[in-house]
């Protein structure tokens, strides 16, 4: 039996555990004994009290849970305010790590991945000594966002050793939100100052932490930009603030204190705790703070020389293809989805696409066409636009489901047990030209019957599922026209992300959406008595999208239309 082996223990690598069955079982695949190895993820280290980001309906994508609990709003939970918990998310991660796998090596780190034959070597640390060799014949590589950005003044990056000589009083932000993190200074929480460096929601949380540690947070800066809001200090901040709420009180408790600026040098005081930090401000002048702790939360990527690239030999870097949305199943633009080996038996997946798993720029091919590199996709981060505003943080939890699922062509649907089939019995002779037996020929597959399942149980998430997942659900469970059904997922995607449904779309609302479009449908059938023939010329003329999308545009924009939306429950500004 074939092994497999797992490299991560978050959410990219449960997700595509959960998702790959369906693919696999459709090419005669299987993933064999599977084992995990990998450390504690972020959510595993943090404080399983921290509310993260969003609801549990947008975190659970179409494969964490069951039930319309976890996976639909009420429009109640719409308007609640409650947000999961780290703590219960990383257990329901690690229940689906355990129940799909059969073994697990915790606290263990791969850093080198090389290949031999058909197998490949993992060289792993366990517990910071050397483990061995780990032989396999897949490996499932979810490396997370990767390695934290360094800190950095206009002078230069801080090396590891010029931080050490700080004594632990420069710290990282993950580090800091760590329940085992202790303070290396003999001050009371009250009479620490602390400064904080960066403009992301992890920024945002270190200060929240500093606050209820009862911390005095003097400092929030961040870098300017390189546009011409380059030191717009609302626009360097707008990634501490995802739309959602979750850090609403930080945002307004510490507005005066948030600055953009340049740090030009970091110095420890003689004979003190203090840290001195020297800031250039907009108009060239000094700014000098004097803090005894400094924070920095300056994102995450992998590079040509950190992360993926420096975990893969060189020639496994060179066997690599990008992985994209080929089906168009989360938009007209095809997105890059994973990295991996044409037989997928090296795949890197997740949040490390946020940065192409440093591959960006690269002439890494594409799957299944040479002729076009990863510079052709668009980016992984396009997939946000598609979800609702509270679901778009480019390295989140939402984004890696909705990748992976595309990856893995899921459907969040099972058949029925003890439900109907439909029997298929293959002609005598072949009714269709082929490569290898003209049209006409003896059937080879003639007599065998086969059947396959037609009643399902769905358990879909409206607000995270690609189109695809939606124009199946329609399919299955309405019957609408090919039309109605696609305008009906045209119309929930953009409804789902607009400003005023920041969380997304109830259940009744999705159901009213599908009821209209097939009243338009039927509406302009009336008016049109070969409207099918109509839509084929258009589907023609301008593409196969265009007259959904010219059609979306109307039912959205025009004065009664709003009215009619308003009266069914949704708004639009």
């Amino acid at each position: 039996m074939p092994i497999t082996i797992i490299i991560g223990t978050g959410i990219s690598s449960a997700a595509y555990l959960l998702s790959v069955k369906q693919y696999l079982t459709s090419t005669n695949q299987a993933l064999g004994n599977v084992g995990v190895v990998g450390g504690a993820d972020l959510w595993q280290k943090m404080s399983h009290a921290h509310a993260m980001g969003q609801p549990t309906q947008l975190l659970t994508g179409n494969l964490l849970g069951r039930g319309r609990e976890v996976r639909g709003f009420t429009p109640q939970q719409l308007s609640d305010r409650g947000f999961l918990t780290a703590g219960q998310f990383s257990r329901t991660i690690q229940h689906y790590l355990t129940q799909h796998s059969c073994a697990q090596l915790a606290d263990s780190y791969v850093y080198r991945i090389t290949k031999e034959g058909s197998k490949y070597l993992l060289a792993t640390h366990v517990e910071g000594e050397i483990g061995g060799i780990i032989t396999c014949d897949r490996v499932i590589f979810a490396p997370g966002p990767g390695p934290a950005r360094p800190l950095a003044t206009e002078a230069g990056i801080l090396s590891e050793e010029e931080i050490a000589g700080f004594g632990r009083r420069i710290i990282k932000g993950n580090d800091f939100m760590s329940p085992d993190w202790t303070t290396p200074l003999s001050l009371s929480p009250e009479e620490t100052i602390v400064a904080v460096y960066g403009g992301s929601a992890t920024a945002a949380w270190a200060v929240e932490l500093a606050d209820m540690r009862k911390m005095n947070v003097t400092c929030w800066f961040t870098r300017p930009g390189r546009d011409k809001d380059a030191w717009n200090a609302k626009v360097r901040f707008s990634e501490a603030f995802p739309a959602g709420d979750r850090n609403n009180t930080v945002e307004e408790v510490y507005e005066t204190r948030r600055h953009v600026y340049k740090l030009k040098k970091v110095e420890s005081v003689e004979n003190s705790t203090k840290i001195r930090l020297i800031f250039e401000q907009q108009d060239g002048r000094d700014v000098v703070t004097y803090v005894d702790l400094l924070i920095y939360a300056l994102g995450a990527e992998h590079t040509l020389t950190q992360g993926v690239r420096s975990v893969l030999a060189p020639a496994l870097c060179d066997s690599l293809v990008a992985y994209y949305d080929k089906n168009r199943a989360i938009s007209s633009t095809p997105s890059l989805l994973a990295i991996g080996t044409e037989d997928r038996s090296l795949m890197v997946v997740g949040s490390a696409m946020s940065s192409a798993g440093g591959f960006g720029g690269s002439t890494l091919q594409v799957q299944g066409d040479a002729s076009r590199t990863i510079s052709t996709l668009a980016p992984y981060r396009e997939i946000n636009k598609t979800l609702p505003d509270a679901a778009k943080p480019p390295e989140g939890i939402a984004m890696v489901m909705a990748g992976i699922e595309a990856l893995n062509e899921y459907v969040p649907a099972r058949p029925v047990r003890g439900g109907r089939k439909a029997v298929f019995i293959p002609p005598r002779l072949t009714t269709s030209e082929g490569r290898r037996l003209p049209r006409g020929s003896a059937n080879p597959d003639a007599n065998r019957i086969s059947s396959h399942d037609i009643d399902f149980e769905w358990d879909i998430n409206f607000n995270t599922s690609n189109r695809t997942q939606l124009a199946i659900y329609i399919a299955q469970t309405t019957d609408l026209s090919p039309f109605a059904a696609n305008l009906a997922v045209a119309l929930i995607v953009y409804f789902r992300t607009r400003p005023e449904n920041v969380r997304g779309l109830s259940d009744p609302q999705v159901t009213t959406i599908i009821t209209c479009a097939d009243l338009i449908y039927k509406k302009l059938a009336e008016l049109n008595h070969d409207l099918d023939a109509q839509l084929l010329h258009f589907d023609k003329k301008w593409g196969a999208e265009q007259h959904v999308v010219n059609c979306v545009g109307y039912v959205t924009t025009t004065t009664e239309w709003k009215v009619f939306w308003r009266n069914e429950g949704i708004s639009l500004t």
